[in-house]
């Protein structure tokens, strides 16, 4: 996990970069936010591995992530303020990875899921519903992102929300806001992973570019549609951990 990653192949190849003189407290994981470098990019560095990129995100507090690139002449290295995700401005940049951090602790009024190694917040009352971005600031705010459901261990989470969470899913459904959003004519979760248990008929509108989870009463009916993304509703935040000492 550790060593100096200098290489594209081996970049590829090491989903997670632990800067070796800070480890365990910051570990960094390779998202599948490939080829595009976002534009709000806070500094740039040349010649680093991308041990040495992760260490000089790691020198600055607000600083969740950063992107790569090898190349034939210069490697070239980006921090950013928070997670720098799938949907934002970006530029075509081919061979471009982005890691983001992997917090080491849950806040206090988030919960911790050992099976997804995430922690989690619901905001399900009715004065908490927001617009798509402004979810996503809250979220920010927390030190995550909103949800994303990308495997059975997050879905297991979705499936278990039930009534005292959510009063009214005995409607018998309501959605909430996720992590997703449709850019360049593509469908993608935050971190640049596809999106693959859509609703029946969904995504089915052109102008509705955020996605929402139906989070029903019947369990394993939780799924993905397409939503306005200057409605308001409710929706889920994540903060990513890498361990977390019960």
């Amino acid at each position: 996990m550790g060593g100096d990653l200098s290489g594209l192949a081996i970049i590829v190849t090491f989903t997670m970069v632990c800067v070796s003189s800070k480890c365990p407290e910051f570990v960094f994981r390779l998202t599948e936010f490939k080829n595009y470098l976002v534009s709000n990019y806070q500094q740039r560095f040349v010649n680093l591995s991308a041990n040495g990129c992760g260490g000089k995100c790691i020198e600055r507090s607000n600083c969740q992530s950063f992107s790569y690139q090898f190349g034939e002449n210069i490697n070239e290295c980006f921090t950013f303020n928070g997670r720098a995700w799938s949907g934002q401005n970006a530029t075509y940049r081919k061979g471009m990875v982005t890691y983001w951090r992997l917090e080491d602790r849950c806040p206090s009024d988030y919960v911790y899921d050992i099976a997804s190694n995430v922690c989690y917040k619901t905001y399900n009352q009715t004065t908490d519903k927001t617009t798509w971005m402004g979810a996503m600031e809250i979220c920010q705010a927390e030190g995550g992102h909103l949800f994303i459901c990308n495997s059975d261990e997050k879905w297991n989470i979705i499936d278990n929300l039930d009534g005292s969470i959510y009063p009214y899913v005995a409607n018998p459904y309501t959605h909430v806001f996720v992590g997703a959003t449709f850019t360049a004519d593509k469908w993608a979760w935050l971190d640049g992973s596809n999106i693959t248990d859509w609703e029946v008929t969904e995504p089915n509108d052109d102008t509705e570019h955020c996605a929402i989870l139906y989070v029903k009463s019947n369990r394993r009916l939780s799924l993905t549609a397409d939503y306005e993304c200057q409605s308001i509703t409710n929706f889920i935040c994540e903060i990513p951990v890498h361990s977390i000492n019960l």
